[in-house]
C-alpha cells in the first residue's frame, strides 16, 4: 500500500504532462511552430521523468537501508 502511495505523484504528474503536451499539439497543429514546440515539449517530459524515476529509486535505498 505504501509503495501505491508513492507512486501516485508520478501517475499524476504525467497525466498533467500528457495534457499538456496533447493540448499544445492541438492548438499548434495548424501552425509552423509545431515542429518545434512539440521537439521541446518532448525533451521536457522526458527530463521530468527522469528525475522522478531518480527520486523514486533514491526514496527506494533509503528505505531499504531503514529496515
Amino acid at each position: 500500500m505504501k509503495e501505491l502511495r508513492k507512486a501516485i505523484p508520478v501517475i499524476v504528474s504525467a497525466l498533467i504532462w500528457a495534457g499538456v503536451m496533447m493540448a499544445c499539439s492541438a492548438i499548434l497543429k495548424e501552425s509552423g511552430y509545431y515542429k518545434g514546440i512539440s521537439n521541446i515539449l518532448i525533451c521536457g517530459a522526458f527530463a521530468h521523468i527522469m528525475l522522478l524515476s531518480g527520486s523514486a529509486v533514491s526514496n527506494m535505498n533509503k528505505d531499504k537501508c531503514s529496515r
